[in-house]
């Protein structure tokens, strides 16, 4: 099992390196501006977990009262013609 990453302009796909071979990932996200990740993999015994993951720096942030299932950057994008 690895994790991939796609670039949509060409719409391939590469091997994830840094996060390759871990499993239960659920979602990968990449800041387009400041190119930080964030991650989520799911707990050993379950789909969710209560953490959410950076990468550059390694970081993880715990929150006890959620079931966490994916996780992405929430940054505005233009949209073509607008603005």
């Amino acid at each position: 099992m690895n994790c991939f990453l796609c670039d949509c302009a060409s719409g391939t796909f590469k091997v994830f390196a840094k996060r390759a071979r871990q499993t239960k990932v659920k979602s990968i996200d990449r800041d387009p501006v400041t190119g930080r990740v964030v991650w989520h993999q799911g707990a050993k015994e379950t789909w969710w977990s209560r953490k959410i993951r950076f990468q550059v720096p390694e970081k993880v942030t715990e929150l006890p009262d959620e079931f966490i299932y994916k996780v992405r950057w929430d940054r505005a994008r233009e949209i073509p013609g607008e603005g």
